[in-house]
């Protein structure tokens, strides 16, 4: 199975910002992306840092991580 990575990465949802580890084919600003949490809201990516991580590395840290299932538009 490929490899998947994951990028931490800055939204935004009107006057609302949050941070999450995204696996990084979502991890590009001006995409918008739905947490599977809330799947009816579409969050915009405004920033996406450097660091590159592997799945098993972001599952590790506890942070949410991104179902890109349907998720991206």
């Amino acid at each position: 199975m490929k490899q998947k990575y994951y990028k931490q990465c800055k939204f935004k949802l009107g006057d609302t910002k949050r941070v999450a580890w995204v696996e990084e084919r979502g991890a590009e600003v001006g995409k918008l992306v739905a947490f599977k949490e809330d799947p009816e809201f579409y969050w915009e990516v405004v920033s996406v840092g450097e660091r590159r991580i592997t799945e098993e590395q972001a599952k590790k840290l506890g942070r949410r991580n991104v179902q890109f299932q349907g998720s991206l538009k």
